[in-house]
């Protein structure tokens, strides 16, 4: 993407299950980092033209590229807690990619 501006942070978690001492589940952080951003919130056309619904919680976040991200992973942000359903590499390749994310709860 042309004329992105990283002005935003976001914190990417992933957590896993284990089991403590006394063999209850447990959650723990299995990836944890902060990541500068841009932030857009989808427009109503775009998810149009996606045939979905609910545009209005969905946001896209464009990040620098990274191997070490998944669909798995939550998103955290000033707007909002979010599920990341989608990760595209931005065109260029291995410059920015692009994070789709719905809020959750």
């Amino acid at each position: 993407m042309e004329n992105v501006v990283f002005d935003d942070v976001i914190r990417v978690k992933k957590t896993k299950t284990i089991r403590d001492e006394n063999d209850y589940p447990t959650e723990v952080d299995a990836f944890n980092q902060q990541l500068a951003c841009a932030y857009f919130p989808v427009s109503g056309r775009e998810y149009f033209e996606a045939a979905q619904t609910e545009s209005e919680n969905t946001a896209r976040f464009v990040v620098w590229f990274r191997k070490d991200l998944d669909t798995d992973m939550k998103i955290e942000h000033d707007t909002g807690n979010y599920e990341i359903e989608s990760i595209l590499r931005d065109k260029g390749g291995k410059m920015t990619m692009t994070i789709v994310a719905k809020v959750v709860g």
